[in-house]
Order: structure tokens, then sequence, then C-alpha cells
């Protein structure tokens, strides 16, 4: 099932068609095109989409702490009334070098002006403002191969106090979801998707007053369409065998179900000659956990299944890895990994896992 990413798809097509079911033709998906240097860039105007997300979660090593970095900014750009058009920064660090885990997390949700959010017209660059507008909460910007991610969250000292400044580099091929970038995240229309699951990365953490020059390396996600009432389970792995993974797992959006898994599901591989494999996988969830802040539940360890091929044990490092958030409420969490594939026992050499609902608003 493996074919070389500048290849025409073979059997993948067969796995791709099956999973986007009747939405997409076959010469729909085969006319999928994504250029990773210009698809960086927002789309508000030149698709019919809602909403553009860039996703970036960085493993860093510096002054013998392993820190992992989350930098999640959605712009929502045509939302379903009444909502009014926005953005949302989300971050988070994480330190499991310490004797106790430390854990900070920040979202803010802003109304798209000039005031709150500027948004370049040409290629990407995104400034988000706090209430003072020489405030700069969250800055991206940058291409491929150049690219700056800042954070800063200073004003919540209970909710903790970093600030966040890398660099990242893209190394090796682009990693289109499904093989040709068109997922089944949205319901009516279409989705697109796609990866950079190696960027090297540089530059400095500060937590709390302490700071650390760090080094490490990047998967970013990029991903722009119709964002649906969905509810899902997502998952990027780097296996102690060379591959590279990620998973996907979602349903329309149901306040009476208990999971987030069961619906369509597929994984996307770029295997150790960097071709990509796309297969049919089960994710099932093994425990769970209650927020003691949002009282939602949330998965903590999941069975990850490639039939024929790997059985993988999915657990979180530690529990509260919650996103606080009314819109998207979610999980956003390191993982480790132990398993089987080929025949061969294999661990997580960097894991990551969200878990989350775009909740419907009652007047939707």
């Amino acid at each position: 099932m493996s074919t070389a990413p500048a290849s025409p798809l073979t059997k993948e097509i067969l796995v791709t068609k099956e999973i986007l079911a009747d939405k997409n033709s076959l010469s729909a998906i085969l006319k999928a095109t994504i250029d990773p240097a210009d698809d960086l860039n927002p789309h508000p105007e030149a698709w019919p989409s809602d909403g553009d997300s860039f996703y970036v979660v960085s493993h860093l090593q510096g002054k013998s702490h392993t820190f992992t970095v989350l930098f999640h900014i959605i712009l929502l750009n045509k939302p379903r009334p009444p909502a009014k058009p926005c953005a949302l920064l989300a971050m988070s660090v994480l330190d499991e070098s310490v004797s106790w885990h430390s854990y900070f997390r920040k979202e803010f949700l802003s109304e798209i002006n000039p005031k709150k959010i500027a948004v370049a017209t040409k290629g990407l660059d995104i400034r988000m403002f706090g209430d003072d507008p020489s405030d700069t909460l969250g800055y991206l910007s940058g291409t491929m191969n150049d690219l700056t991610v800042e954070g800063h969250a200073t004003d919540d000292p209970g909710n903790g106090v970093f600030d966040i400044a890398l660099k990242l580099k893209a190394e090796g091929p682009t990693f289109n979801y499904l093989g040709e970038g068109i997922i089944p995240f949205a319901i009516k229309s279409k989705n697109y998707e796609y990866a950079f699951p190696r960027m090297t990365t540089n530059g400095t953490l500060t937590l709390n007053g302490s700071k650390y020059d760090v080094t490490g390396s990047s998967w970013l996600d990029r991903e722009w369409g119709d964002f649906d009432f969905v509810t899902w389970t997502w998952m990027s792995m780097e296996l102690s065998n060379g591959l590279r993974m990620a998973v996907w797992d979602q349903q329309p959006y149901d306040e009476k179900l208990n999971s987030h898994v069961k619906g369509q599901a597929f994984a996307t591989i770029l295997d150790r000659n960097n071709a990509l494999v796309v297969t049919p996988v089960t994710i099932e969830e093994c425990s769970s956990w209650t927020s003691p802040d949002s009282k939602r539940k949330f998965a903590n360890s999941w069975k990850v299944t490639i039939p024929g091929k790997a059985t993988l044990e999915v657990e979180t490092v530690m529990e509260g890895q919650e996103i606080l958030s009314k819109p998207i409420p979610r999980l956003e969490a390191k993982c480790s990994v132990v398993g089987e594939y080929d025949g061969a026992s294999v661990t997580g050499v960097r894991t990551f896992v969200e878990v989350g609902d775009i909740l419907r608003p009652p007047s939707a």
C-alpha cells in the first residue's frame, strides 16, 4: 500500500474514497492539490471555507528539561450565526523533567478587528493582541523554511506565566492527510489538511522567570475548510522504528454521546522511505478523566489498532492537559506509546493527542 509522494495514488485511492464516501468523486480526489508553501498562508476569501487552523506542537530540550509546547491559532472567518468572526489562540507548556509536572495553559478569544488581531493580506503574518494594543499575545509569521512562533501569557499568574519564542524550519517531505490532503472533517463540505511532521526548532522558553535555551523538533498541522459541529480524536506519533503517523477519528457532535471515537477513522503514515501510506484504523478509549474545571470527561488512554499491522497503547503522561474553552473544549496531551508494529516492539518518541468538540450553539 506504499507509494512515493510524487506518484499517483493506487490502493490508497480506494481507502480514501471509502472514508470520504459520496462527498467527493474519485476525480475530485485526484484533482486536489496542496502547495505546502502557498497553502501555509491564510485562505479567508480564496476558498469557500469558514476557518483556518495553524497548529504547532514542539518537543524541546533545554537545561536538562524536557518541554512540550502547544501553539494553536484558529481564525473563524465565516462562523455560523449568531457567532461573529473571531480568532482563538491556545498555548500550553509542559515540563516533564521536574519532580512534579509543571503545566501552563492559556486560551484567548477575540473578535476579528484591527485592535485585536492583525492578519496580513499576503503571506503568513498573524498577530493577536491583548487589551493593550502594544501587548502581543501570539505571533505567527514567515515561511515553511523560516517560521517564527511567539506566545506570551503574563497576565494571569494563577494559570501560568510563560513566553515562547521559537524558530522553525521544515525538513523532509510534506505530509498530506489521506494522501491528497482532503479529509472528512466537514459534514456537508470539504476540509483540507497537511503537515510538516519534521521541523527543526530552536529558541527560548521563559517559565515563571526562568529562561531556557531550547532545541528540538516540531510538528505543524495546517488545516482550512468548513469547521462543522463535530467530535474528534487526533494523534500525531513518531515511533521508535522511524515512522511518523497521524490518526483521525471524527463524528458529528452529539451532546448525548459519551465518546470521542467510533466515527470515521483513518491513519496516514510517512514511512522510512518517505512514502505515504493510508490505512483504516480503530481507536478504543480505555480509561477516562473528568475535568474538575469544565466537568467534561476525556479519555486518557487508548488502544490504536491498524489491522494486520500494529497494536499501540497510548496514554497521557499526566492528567489535566485540558484547554479550557467555551467554543472548542478539548484535551491537548503529551502521551507515551508502547506496542507492536510489523511484529516488532515499538515505543513513542514524540506523541501528542488532541480530543475535542466544536460545540453547537443553542440557536444553531
